[in-house]
């Protein structure tokens, strides 16, 4: 399974998941995004909240992760899979927006009256032509 295949297979609250920790967002991640790195369950209950057990059995089921018993903490060790980190890092880049410049307003000259439109196609102003200087140093 490819990255792609696996965001298309996760619940809305596993993309939130994934997300939080492509950004970042848990502790124990020392070894940044990676796989092998990990939280211990514990930790991940908390930071998360007490339905996330369920949501990180569901994402370990689509390999994403993997359980190891600890007798350290009773609640395991949680670490991601190769496939769970790509994830993790394809959900936690932030997109900019791209910045949309206006366009100008389009000019339609006829034999007696001038039409401006905006970018959108609605017209903006229809002037005589005599007077369309005038209009067009407001615009």
């Amino acid at each position: 399974m490819n990255t792609n295949e696996a965001i298309a297979k996760m619940t809305a609250k596993g993309i939130e998941t994934m997300t939080a920790v492509g950004r970042g967002q848990l502790s124990f991640f020392d070894d940044g995004i990676v796989e092998g790195s990990g939280i211990w369950g514990e930790c991940l209950v908390s930071e998360m909240g007490h339905k996330s057990s369920g949501v990180i059995n569901r994402l370990r089921d689509l390999g994403l992760w993997v359980f190891t018993d600890s007798d350290e903490d009773p609640s395991g060790w949680w670490s991601l899979t190769a496939l769970g980190a790509d994830v993790a890092n394809e959900l936690g880049k932030v997109v900019e927006e791209p910045v949309v410049k206006d366009r100008e307003p389009t000019v339609k000259v006829g034999a007696k009256w001038t039409y401006i439109y905006a970018a959108d196609g609605s017209l903006i102003a229809e002037v005589r032509n005599d007077q369309y200087e005038l209009v067009k140093s407001l615009i």
